[in-house]
């Protein structure tokens, strides 16, 4: 079992998508640039916000797709590139 990988249920298409990450991780500012250029509906939001506390997210860079979260760089692109397609 890989750790940076968590989705919680399914997520379902058409959902709005959230990209939560913070401004100190690395990771999230790449991944944010990425999904600015390629998804432009996907909204980024600061994990630090105090609204964010409530989500219980574990790690960031992470997408939120209606109820459920992807986690992991690889996995999050990868989504991303399915729906795409889809």
């Amino acid at each position: 079992r890989n750790d940076d990988v968590h989705v919680q249920s399914s997520p379902r298409r058409g959902c709005s998508m959230i990209l939560w990450g913070a401004e100190w991780c690395a990771s999230c500012a790449s991944l944010r640039e990425f999904v600015g250029e390629h998804y432009p509906k996907v909204q980024y939001k600061d994990i630090e916000d105090e609204r964010a506390k409530y989500l219980q997210i574990n790690s960031v860079p992470a997408l939120q797709v209606g109820p459920s979260f992807i986690t992991g760089l690889t996995n999050i692109r990868m989504y991303l590139a399915k729906e795409v397609y889809q």
